[in-house]
């Protein structure tokens, strides 16, 4: 599998529209693409001292799903214009790194995923839900 991650950044006072516009506008149109090989896609967020950092997660079953997406230029960032005006600054070209290992620990419901790429190694750790002592 293929995560497709990109960041962008915006104002504390932008952030709850950026999350609506993403979630409500921009993921939908994905969805409704229905393409082959798209298995889904991440929201993440944190907030910085005076910024929200905002981490999209797409998954794709292979690399040519991504440029069946995107076209040959893959890479390349595509970020809409409404989205434009919400952000401050924003990846121009998204990272693609190949999954290698994916650990689910059902006791905590978690994930662990282990990403390569570009010779760099990432661990998201992703909780799913609070952890309840059985």
């Amino acid at each position: 599998m293929i995560a497709r991650i990109w960041h962008g950044y915006t104002t504390k006072e932008n952030a709850n529209a950026y999350t609506s516009l993403l979630k409500d506008e921009i993921f939908e149109a994905i969805a409704e693409k229905k393409m082959i090989g798209f298995r889904g896609i991440q929201l993440l967020n944190r907030e910085l001292e005076n910024e929200f950092e905002f981490t999209t997660i797409m998954w794709f079953d292979n690399i040519e799903n991504v440029k069946q997406f995107m076209g040959e230029d893959y890479e390349k960032a595509y970020v809409l214009p409404q989205a434009q005006k919400l952000l401050t600054r924003y990846d121009k070209v998204s990272a693609h790194c190949e999954l290698l290992h994916e650990l689910n620990m059902s006791r905590s419901n978690c994930s662990l995923f282990t990403l390569i790429c570009k010779d760099q190694l990432f661990l998201i750790l992703k909780n799913r839900q609070p952890f309840k002592e059985s």
